[in-house]
């Protein structure tokens, strides 16, 4: 099962820059990466489906009554910069081989590398660091994924659905990857 986590939404819109929010932009790429998973025969449960408030404390709790295996979150940056991020549970190496695949599905489609993160230092992150810690027991493998900063030149991929689309193949590609299951064109 794969929990995917739309970052932000409801009264949090994440970054903004624009006509770019960084909480739309989230939940529309997460829900395409699950119709992607979905038509491989994997499991997905999300986050949220809609425009709601979604507690990072509640991540973890969900996940294990979903019984997920892997925990992706879904952001999009901003302040000042270029390119994909991820960040990785530095202690678990399956964390850091799925959010190596990411990245590599990334860097395909054409966005360079911004930070491979493996420390936190602010509160957000900090936030989910604490629930890589307190997912430790239950063997999730969790990692976010951000793609483009919303207030540079990046945001000419974001445009429209069909780079959205190309954003989601990115995340399907590398969790199907990790899961062993050859990714198949729609």
């Amino acid at each position: 099962n794969v929990l995917l986590v739309a970052g932000h939404g409801g009264s949090d819109p994440g970054a903004a820059y624009g006509k770019f929010i960084e909480k739309t932009l989230n939940l529309d790429v997460t829900l395409k990466i699950g119709a992607i998973l979905e038509r491989h025969g994997v499991k997905v449960f999300y986050s949220r489906k809609t425009d709601k408030d979604f507690a990072l404390n509640d991540i973890v709790p969900l996940a294990i009554k979903v019984n997920a295996f892997i925990v992706m979150s879904v952001h999009h940056n901003a302040g000042g910069g270029h390119g994909w991020d991820t960040l990785e549970d530095v202690d678990d190496i399956r964390s850091s081989v799925l959010m190596q695949y990411l990245g590599q599905e990334f860097t395909k489609v054409g966005m360079p590398r911004h930070a491979v993160i493996k420390k936190w230092n602010d509160a957000h992150t900090d936030n989910w660091h604490a629930a890589l810690r307190d997912g430790k027991a239950n063997r999730l493998i969790m990692g976010i994924g951000e793609y483009a900063f919303l207030d540079s030149s990046d945001n000419k991929k974001l445009d429209t659905d069909a780079e959205l689309k190309v954003e989601a193949e990115c995340y399907a590609k590398a969790i199907l990857k990790y899961l062993g299951i050859t990714y198949k064109a729609a």
